[in-house]
């Protein structure tokens, strides 16, 4: 999506709806060229949600909400005049999303035209929604679409930027769609239009949007995975040719270990955070961290089994790539991040050898950014991917 007409420097509000903590940032993004540095960011603010013990979806929804209202607040206190325009991304946790590929062949040439396009589009979109709404039980009923991208168009095997008006007997249209929970998604923009005023709201799901950010990165067309560790779920997504060509979602992420910490010492969700901190500086005696140590061994070893089983399904006996990008803040994944070097892994790559892994943080990627404050007080590697995006897109 782009919006022409732009006569004067713009404040993009990018949302980050996640699974562990709601985040936000107001971007300066300049009417003219892009000043040295990249855009400016304003200001910040994250809010974790409140941590649940046993997830259950309307209970962690209210406290997702809870977090979002603080977010808007600390964001306005940094900026009270607001945005111009909102990018709101959604984690997979609260819905799905997925690159579809429509086939047609015909004996004889056929043209290509929009109505037809259209056609064939909406069919798959039905067909989308059928298989997730039978697969997850809260989109049932009350999903909406957020994304239709087309991301690629081939006539007879040619990639083509426009088949309108073009003849052929072989064509392939990639688009990408995602489906979110409605009621999730209009009570976010009444927030929005509450606080911000009638502002202009997008929406993306965030494989969407780091994969978008990422392929200007890394060489998309030799292809990479990129998994975003979160606190309730993970996601492996693979992208070849410049295409994101599939994204699957499993239920393990930094909250199943703090989980299993606090079972393992029969105590409280913040306890367990700490004694997790504690560990990784070496401050625990060695009973305690010997416990930790075995708790994190048996929930890698769980995160590994999801993942390989994840890596299984988008392999379908085609080789991948040798690339694998963590996305994670720090205090996230990182014991997660080294099961994707895991020596079981290697027979699902193009060489046969483990993934060659590599982690995306925000310390790479400030040079794109200058920072009204301190580098440390805008560090949210989600956030700069996102207004990495909206800086092209919006």
């Amino acid at each position: 999506m782009s919006f022409l007409g732009k006569k004067k420097d713009e404040i993009i509000a990018v949302i980050n709806i996640g699974s562990a903590s709601v985040s936000g940032m107001m971007v300066k993004k300049s009417a003219g060229n892009p000043p040295a540095g990249g855009a400016e960011i304003i200001t910040s603010a994250k809010i974790p949600v409140n941590f649940l013990a046993d997830v259950d979806y309307a209970a962690f929804w209210r406290c997702t909400c809870d977090s979002l209202k603080k977010v808007i607040d600390k964001l306005l206190v940094g900026y009270p005049k607001g945005p111009d325009k909102v990018l709101c991304v959604f984690s997979p946790l609260w819905g799905i999303s997925q690159t579809r590929v429509i086939r047609v062949r015909r004996e004889e040439p056929f043209t290509a035209t929009q109505e037809f396009l259209d056609e064939l589009i909406d069919n798959e979109i039905k067909i989308f929604q059928a298989q997730w709404h039978n697969r997850i039980p809260y989109l049932k009923d009350d999903s909406e679409l957020v994304e239709k991208e087309i991301i690629k168009t081939t006539l007879n095997g040619y990639s083509v930027k426009n088949p309108f008006g073009k003849k052929a007997k072989k064509m392939d249209v990639f688009v990408h769609l995602s489906l979110v929970v409605r009621g999730a998604k209009d009570s976010i923009q009444k927030y929005f239009f509450d606080n911000f005023g009638d502002v202009l709201v997008v929406f993306h799901t965030l494989p969407f949007v780091v994969f978008s950010s990422l392929k200007g990165i890394i060489n998309a067309e030799e292809g990479f995975l990129f998994s975003d560790i979160g606190g309730e779920t993970s996601d492996i997504s693979l992208v070849r040719k410049n295409i994101i060509e599939e994204t699957l979602t499993f239920p393990r992420g930094r909250n199943f270990l703090i989980r299993n910490i606090a079972k393992e010492f029969k105590t409280f969700i913040d306890e367990a955070k700490s004694l997790l901190a504690s560990f990784r500086k070496g401050d625990l005696n060695k009973a305690s961290s010997d416990k930790i140590s075995a708790v994190i061994n048996a929930a890698q070893a769980e995160w590994c089994g999801f993942a390989e089983k994840a890596l299984g399904e988008i392999y379908q006996n085609s080789p991948l790539p040798m690339a694998f990008i963590m996305v994670s803040d720090e205090n996230v994944g990182q014991e997660f991040s080294e099961c994707a070097k895991n020596e079981s892994f290697a027979k699902f790559t193009v060489l046969g050898k483990p993934f060659d892994v590599k982690q995306i943080s925000a310390d790479a990627l400030k040079h794109n950014f200058k920072f009204k404050r301190s580098f440390a007080q805008d560090n949210d590697v989600f956030l700069m991917l996102i207004s990495l995006f909206a800086d092209k897109n919006l």
